[in-house]
């Protein structure tokens, strides 16, 4: 989390008014410059469930969604954007959800977006993407995140923490919520609460908006910019690491292609600016 004032005492207090009792938050701080530090300490002392911690420079939005889970080891795992709301009976509708789907790797309930003061705008109705995420062949679900049709919401999901272990963290570029989702989908289904309990907040200064979305998204890293590249190197290795029978892999493999197929312009630009960031190293010795 970085610079989140604006929104964060809605999260936090959303976050403690959940009915499932046994959870734990970490609230890690992303080198914040605003007033963040002191509304999480001030959570911190009145809530025995949060604990804040904070790094001493800005690292970027996935690397921090990395550290987090480091950080944590909990059997059941969430993360958490500084800026959404949670209905009260999130966690315990969707735990609940997990512990009667024992197959699903991940719970996640319907969506509303609400505006900056949090007053509800739509609700985000669209079972059929719900139906694919949940679909028991997982080329299906691979081909649905990669065709990037919608948005990443259920990155936020709860999760299984023993299907995350065997993930690849974040990368620290733009579309690394995809990345993960992508890899995700191999890994099994995600079910949904049929009630919408996540809100999704819509507001001018969202971090995937420009001119946040370096500065807040990325921090002070040195991204890659060949994203198309470096997306479809996270998918073969995903392809590769996911436990799929040899029919699933093939079909996966299939998918896979039909993408790229599709995406021939997109490639050529991006193997460009992989070789120009490749050779700038070298050149600048």
């Amino acid at each position: 989390m970085y610079n989140g004032e604006r929104y964060l005492a809605q999260t936090l207090e959303s976050l403690r008014a959940q009915t499932y009792d046994g959870f734990e938050v970490l609230i890690l701080d992303n080198a914040s410059t605003d007033s963040t530090p002191a509304m999480a300490e001030a959570v911190v002392a009145l809530d025995s469930r949060f604990r804040y911690e904070r790094k001493e420079m800005n690292t970027g939005g996935p690397s921090n969604f990395n550290d987090v889970f480091a950080r944590m080891d909990n059997e059941l795992y969430a993360w958490v954007a500084a800026d959404d709301v949670y209905d009260p009976t999130y966690f315990a509708a969707t735990v609940e959800l997990l512990d009667r789907s024992p197959e699903a790797i991940a719970a996640f309930s319907r969506v509303s977006m609400v505006d900056g003061s949090g007053q509800w705008l739509r609700d985000v109705d669209d079972p059929t993407e719900n139906a694919r995420w949940s679909h028991r062949d997982p080329s299906v679900r691979f081909a649905d995140v990669i065709r990037s049709s919608y948005g990443c919401r259920e990155i936020f999901s709860v999760y299984r923490r023993e299907t995350l272990q065997n993930i690849e963290p974040m990368c620290n570029c733009w579309g690394s919520d995809r990345m993960k989702l992508a890899e995700i989908a191999l890994h099994g289904r995600i079910v949904h609460v049929p009630q919408a309990l996540f809100s999704n907040r819509e507001h001018p200064d969202r971090i995937t908006r420009r001119p946040q979305r370096d500065r807040r998204y990325l921090g002070h890293s040195n991204a890659p910019r060949a994203i198309t590249f470096h997306y479809a190197a996270h998918l073969r290795r995903s392809i590769r690491r996911a436990p799929l029978t040899p029919a699933e892999r093939d079909a996966v493999k299939r998918a896979y292609g039909r993408w790229a197929l599709a995406n021939t312009g997109n490639f050529a630009r991006s193997a460009g600016r992989a070789v120009i960031e490749t050779a700038r190293p070298l050149l600048a010795r």
